[in-house]
């Protein structure tokens, strides 16, 4: 679902496709939370447009999305962020400040990122996979999943999808309806993550 808020249309004066690009970015990058680091193509089918690229165009030469290059495990990604990052204060407050618990969950959720895959194995199609995704996985973690059977459920789930030959889900989508497996799946799930605590020798 793509967030519109008030301000685009009244003080941006922003429609259309337009609104919508800047809407999907400005959900990724709000208050420095993270970056849109999806293809043109992607932002496209999130928003229903053929191209999108006249509409990146366009925004960038109003100033309002910002064009970066970003190298992540050493692949460069071309990524998109809005000003609104700009707004945050240089300086965190003590109640703003990360403690010990967020950044190891921050970590955590990084790492189960990485697992997704960024386009899907059937029809190559992107994921749509953006850093907000890793607040989701924070928020799901402080909810009390936990790495491993996070872990296990998209090895179960890109293994089915491969296996069926079937289109995956954005990885948001997904992250907002995981696969509810029964019991007996779920003890598979968990041979799984005990083969994750093995040490590796």
């Amino acid at each position: 679902m793509i967030v519109i808020e008030d301000f685009m249309i009244r003080d941006l004066k922003l429609k259309g496709l337009e609104l919508l690009a800047y809407a999907v970015v400005f959900e990724c990058t709000k208050g420095g939370c993270g970056l849109w680091c999806g293809s043109a193509s992607d932002l496209a089918e999130k928003i229903g447009a053929t191209n999108a690229t006249p509409v990146i165009n366009s925004l960038a030469e109003r100033g309002l999305v910002i064009r970066k290059e970003l190298a992540v495990d050493g692949k460069k990604w071309k990524i998109l962020q809005t000003k609104f990052e700009d707004k945050a204060p240089a300086e965190a407050t003590p109640e703003t400040k990360p403690t010990e618990e967020t950044t190891g969950l921050q970590e955590i959720a990084e790492r189960i990122y990485k697992l997704y895959p960024t386009k899907c194995p059937t029809s190559g199609r992107g994921t749509g996979k953006s850093k907000s995704d890793v607040q989701k996985i924070v928020r799901l973690l402080k909810k009390g999943h936990t790495e491993e059977e996070l872990a296990a459920t998209i090895k179960r789930y890109i293994d089915e999808a491969t296996e069926k030959r079937s289109w995956i889900q954005n990885f948001s989508t997904f992250l907002n309806n995981l696969p509810d497996y029964s019991e007996q799946e779920q003890g598979e799930l968990q041979l799984f993550t005990e083969s994750r605590r093995k040490p590796q020798r």
